[in-house]
C-alpha cells in the first residue's frame, strides 16, 4: 500500500478508515463499494489492513466515528503551525510506517 494512503486530510488532520474486526466477507466490500467510493471517480482495488495498536506505535489514536457503521478515523498527527513543510514530512514518516505494517487485501 502506498503511504499516500494514510495521510491526513489537510482540513481536520485525521485519515479516515473502517474497523474490520476481523471480517473480510461481501459485507465488507459492499461497505467500500457504498461509502468509500460512491459519488467518486475511484474503483476498489484492494483494502490495507492494520490494527489499532501498530498506529499507536506510530504514535497516532484510532477513535471511532460513527456513523456510517465502523468508521473510525486516525488522529493525534503531528502539528507544526510554524513549519508547514516539516509538518507533511512527519506526516508522510508516520504513514510510511503504518503502510510498512499493514497487509494488503485485493478485493475479489
Amino acid at each position: 500500500m502506498k503511504a499516500a494512503a494514510f495521510l491526513p486530510n489537510p482540513q481536520d488532520r485525521t485519515t479516515s478508515v473502517f474497523r474490520h474486526n476481523g471480517f473480510i466477507g461481501l459485507a465488507f466490500w459492499q461497505v467500500g463499494i457504498e461509502v468509500v467510493v460512491a459519488d467518486r471517480p475511484l474503483t476498489l482495488h484492494g483494502a490495507a489492513f492494520i490494527t489499532a495498536a501498530e498506529v499507536r506505535s506510530a504514535g497516532l489514536e484510532a477513535l471511532a466515528d460513527e456513523p456510517p457503521v465502523n468508521h473510525a478515523i486516525l488522529c493525534n498527527w503531528p502539528v507544526n503551525t510554524f513549519d508547514a513543510g516539516l509538518e507533511k514530512a512527519s506526516h508522510l514518516e508516520i504513514a510510511n510506517i503504518i503502510a510498512s505494517k499493514s497487509t494488503i487485501t485485493k478485493r475479489f
